[in-house]
């Protein structure tokens, strides 16, 4: 089976998304060091979690999102944290639609080290999260879709174990961190 260009460049995005959100988690201290393990992605050092049931919780509402990209209909990704039932943080990944990055940068050296450069920010990003949390913290994926994302992944039987809710989207205080103008994702900050 031959993928396509848009199959790659999805592949390509939840990769990186997976990878950012490993990392966001290890620097916002809910789960003690021992819990990652460094790994080599992008040419440097990252953190990914050892424990299964986050793995799985990560690959799950990455999976869906996949899909929601294959049918243009994702807008955002949000890692919310929480302490004492509190939100105390959240980073937004904003998607945006791009049908160039391929034909701009075939090899991928561009988005590689737009990756490699967020993925060496991450320790500054400590300043947002509480630290010590409490034993009440933890964390949340959504996925912010188009109405049309929404029905889809509602009547799709294969995210039938998924429970979709619809919400209306508020901005409070926020720091913008761009990966790139020319890549389609951005990253908003909000504390």
């Amino acid at each position: 089976m031959k993928i396509n260009d848009s199959e790659f460049r999805n592949g390509v995005l939840i990769e990186f998304l997976e990878v950012a959100i490993h990392n966001i988690l290890f620097y916002s201290n809910i789960y003690p060091d021992n819990v990652f393990t460094r790994k080599k992605k992008y040419a440097i050092s990252v953190q990914i979690c050892k424990q299964p049931k986050i793995n799985e919780y990560i690959k799950q509402c990455l999976n869906s999102s996949k899909h929601l990209l294959q049918l243009r209909q994702l807008h955002k990704i949000i890692i919310e944290f929480y302490d004492n039932f509190n939100l105390t943080c959240q980073f937004s990944f904003v998607i945006k639609q791009t049908e160039n990055m391929l034909k701009s940068d075939p090899y991928l050296f561009k988005a590689e080290g737009r990756f490699r450069e967020f993925l060496l920010k991450m320790p500054s990003i400590q300043k947002y999260f509480k630290n010590p949390v409490s034993g009440e913290a933890y964390f949340k994926i959504l996925l912010i879709a188009t109405e049309r994302g929404y029905v889809e992944m509602t009547h799709n039987d294969a995210f039938q174990q998924y429970t979709f809710i619809q919400t209306e989207e508020s901005d409070s205080n926020f720091a913008i961190v761009p990966i790139s103008t020319e890549f389609p994702v951005g990253v908003i900050v909000y504390a």
